[in-house]
């Protein structure tokens, strides 16, 4: 199993939004990794979305399908380029901190230490950011998918 979210652009075809199976771990999808993802989550739940079960919400779904229509991309826009500007100030290996680990053995705890290729991040996002602009500008034939781990 990946531990990468999948984006990419697709036409819609009035509403039918089942045609996401033809893409799933295409090779031509945008991935993050889910610690990148996790990272930034936060943030992302500032999006409104459509869930693979019909129903409407805020933020992309981690373990699932998610359809990002106009007025989600021209937020998610806007949330990855801030993160392209703050990512773009780092340096070219980017010390984060990742989510709180448990020791199976001693059951310690500490928060995991991400470190992660800067460029690589920001080229993703820059191009999550350049869909998401298309999206919004193509009055609602299109949507961005995102497919979650």
């Amino acid at each position: 199993m990946s531990l990468d979210h999948e984006f990419r652009i697709v036409k819609t075809k009035s509403g039918d939004y089942s045609e996401f199976r033809n893409y799933i771990n295409h090779p031509d999808n945008i991935r993050v990794h889910d610690d990148v993802f996790g990272y930034i989550y936060d943030t992302l739940l500032w999006i409104p979305v459509l869930y693979n079960n019909g129903s409407e919400g805020y933020g992309p779904d981690r373990f699932a399908i998610s359809i990002i229509r106009r007025e989600g991309a021209l937020i998610a826009s806007r949330i990855f380029h801030g993160w392209i500007e703050l990512f773009s100030a780092g340096p070219d290996k980017l010390n984060l901190v990742g989510d709180w680990c448990i020791d199976g053995e001693t059951e310690d705890g500490s928060y995991e230490k991400l470190i992660l290729d800067k460029m690589s991040i920001i080229e993703a996002f820059t191009k999550i950011k350049e869909m998401c602009q298309f999206v919004a500008e193509n009055n609602n034939y299109y949507y961005l998918l995102h497919m979650g781990i």
